[in-house]
């Protein structure tokens, strides 16, 4: 049995999603040093780029997206994005704890819950539907199949001071979650929901296929 709480409601018997103080973070200031080129820029699904899509797929889930840039790729996304929506890391190098950090000083102090996902992570919009829905009902929130917990999360604002002082140190948000297994429940998901985490061509171009199936309709 995993730890944690484990989450039996479907999704009819939950409320529909309306507009809030729901935030999110999309982590896209690293190198992608392996795929060749920066992620975000990927082609995705309606002629769109990768990272665009998120920012509209979680905006419609009832997510105010905030979008963590490195100084490669700022330039390149300043004008393409919402205003507003962009914000600099200007060392991501010092690891990804650093731009989670940096996506929380975006986020206004009357912030409910906070979303937390790579760029390369994209999910279901029906996934960013249910978090919406569930956000506020536990500290945290973790998508589950089977007891192998996945991407993204959603964490109490209550946790801001306390994500403010991680470092890479003490294992950043992976030690973060560890710490807090007790206050967590799991979201049941199908596993195709969570499989997604491309850092080479040939498992972006396993994604996309699944995304452009009818697997992936909301």
């Amino acid at each position: 049995m995993p730890e944690g709480n484990s989450l039996k409601a479907g999704l009819q018997h939950l409320p529909p999603v309306v507009p809030s103080n729901l935030h999110a973070i999309i982590l896209a200031a690293g190198a992608s040093d392996r795929m060749g080129r920066d992620k975000a820029a990927l082609p995705w699904l309606d002629e769109s780029l990768l990272l665009p899509w998120m920012v509209n797929a979680l905006s419609s889930a009832g997510w105010q997206p905030k979008v963590v840039l490195g100084p490669h790729t700022e330039p390149f996304w300043r004008d393409r994005l919402p205003g507003g929506s962009l914000c600099l890391n200007p060392r991501p190098e010092l690891g990804k704890i650093t731009s989670v950090q940096t996506g929380l000083r975006a986020i206004p102090p009357d912030a409910r819950a906070i979303l937390i996902t790579a760029v390369d992570q994209p999910r279901p919009p029906a996934l960013y539907r249910q978090l919406a829905r569930l956000a506020g009902t536990s500290a945290v929130l973790v998508p589950d199949h089977a007891g192998h917990r996945g991407h993204p999360v959603v964490l109490s604002a209550d946790f801001r001071d306390e994500l403010a002082t991680l470092s890479e140190q003490s294992l950043g948000l992976r030690g973060f979650l560890d710490e807090h297994r007790t206050d967590t429940t799991l979201v049941p998901c199908p596993q195709d929901w969570l499989r997604w985490d491309f850092n080479t061509p040939d498992a972006y171009h396993e994604a996309l296929a699944w995304f452009r199936s009818d697997q992936s309709a909301p």
